[in-house]
Formats: C-alpha cells, sequence, structure tokens
C-alpha cells in the first residue's frame, strides 16, 4: 500500500497484461480500487486521476482432456465487477484499450453503458477488440463524441453503429481488427469491409 499511495500519482498509464495467476491479478485490481476509494472518501485527492491510459489485456485458455483445441474463457463474474469498479476511479482518462474480455453477451450491457456514461465526453482513443465471444454490435461505440482514434472488432459492428461512427466529427483514425477467432458480423450478403466503405461516404 506504501509504494502504491506514493508512485500512483505519478502514473500515466496503467497497462495489464495477460497472467497465469489470476488471483494475483484481483488482488493487485481490488488493491487498487480500495486505496482510491478511501482517498476519495476521506479526502479531496484522487490518487489515480493522473492515469491518462488504461489497457487491459485477457487470455485465458482451458485445456480439457483430450480436446486438442483450447477453450477461451472470458472475463467474467468478479474480475468484471473489479475491473469496472476500478475504470470509475480513472477520472482522468483519456485513452482505454480493452482486448479479448469474450464477455457473454448478458455481461456486457451494463459495463459497456457504464463506460459510455463515465468517458464519453473525455476518452479521445478508444479500443475495443473482441468484448464478447459472440457477435455483438454496440450502438455505444458511435456515442463517444469526441472519438480520434478508434480500433474496433467487426463483430462490434453493424449498420447502425457504422453510421454514428461516420458522423463522430473528430475521428482522425478508424481500425478494424480481426484475429483468428474473431466472430465476424454481417449484416447483409455483402462483404463487411464494404458495406462500411460505403455508408461512411453515403454519411460524408
Amino acid at each position: 500500500m506504501y509504494l502504491i499511495m506514493n508512485a500512483a500519482p505519478k502514473w500515466r498509464q496503467l497497462e495489464i497484461v495477460p497472467v497465469t495467476i489470476l488471483f494475483n491479478l484481483y488482488e493487485f485490481i481490488r488493491v487498487l480500487t480500495n486505496f482510491s476509494e478511501y482517498y476519495e472518501k476521506n479526502t479531496e485527492d484522487r490518487p489515480l486521476e493522473g492515469i491518462r491510459s488504461f489497457i487491459f489485456k485477457w487470455q485465458l485458455h482451458l485445456h480439457e482432456r483430450g480436446n486438442q483445441n483450447a477453450k477461451m474463457i472470458g472475463t467474467g463474474g468478479e474480475m468484471l465487477k473489479s475491473l469496472s469498479l476500478l475504470l470509475s476511479h480513472l477520472h482522468g482518462l483519456n485513452e482505454l484499450e480493452l482486448r479479448e474480455l469474450q464477455l457473454e453477451p448478458w455481461e456486457c450491457n451494463h459495463f459497456v453503458d457504464d463506460l459510455l456514461y463515465q468517458f464519453d465526453s473525455q476518452l479521445t482513443s478508444l479500443c475495443l477488440i473482441n468484448l464478447t465471444k459472440v457477435p455483438r454490435p454496440f450502438l455505444q461505440i458511435g456515442l463517444f463524441l469526441y472519438l480520434e482514434h478508434l480500433t474496433v472488432s467487426p463483430q462490434h459492428l453493424d449498420e447502425s453503429v457504422v453510421i454514428l461512427v461516420a458522423d463522430l466529427r473528430q475521428l482522425k483514425s478508424f481500425i478494424i481488427y480481426q484475429v483468428n477467432h474473431t466472430v465476424i458480423y454481417s449484416f447483409n450478403q455483402t462483404p463487411l469491409f464494404t458495406q462500411l466503405s460505403l455508408k461512411i461516404q453515403l454519411v460524408n
């Protein structure tokens, strides 16, 4: 705690990478959140306010006996709750990157709504890669009004999302990022990238 108390105000970027011991990761996030919560309640300090960039990468595979294919386990349950609580204390955040959370559809609704509620007018860079296990478009992506850079998996896009993104006036770069296990969502028979190009051209 003493180390966090002295170091946290100097942090500008916080990056959490995949680990093998999940308990250590959970405890780190919990301690950091409790530390910030204590100071915000009892003083005028916001010790994590200086963090401008937060990167969270999740990659957990479960190998079942007799099966050569690894099953991907998502960031759900208590880990998702702890992540959401930590984000609520990052008051100065400008750049957010969430990779491979692999949530179930019913887990992500409140989480994404909370992101929009807290960061809608302050994020300039947003990266969402495989937030869910299955195709799940998010209208919220197009409602971060001051985004300059957006990177997103194609499974989180549909026609309505593309129209909203095309209307983001501050947007300078829009990257659609796909990996081997990304599940492609297509809103008709036309190839996805052709549709995106046409929609953006029509809006602009």
